[in-house]
């Protein structure tokens, strides 16, 4: 399962989407990645 959260720094001054790769049986995080903007399906590591 994959996660994408906007979250706001400084104040709303600076924006980021943090993408993250779940495991669904022990939701456990496999994996993360920040990114500038709404990120695409050919943006990967």
């Amino acid at each position: 399962m994959v996660d994408v959260t906007w979250i706001e720094a400084l104040f709303g001054f600076r924006s980021f989407r943090l993408a993250v790769v779940i495991d669904v049986f022990s939701r456990f995080p496999l994996a993360w990645r920040l990114f500038d903007t709404e990120p695409s399906a050919e943006d990967g590591p």
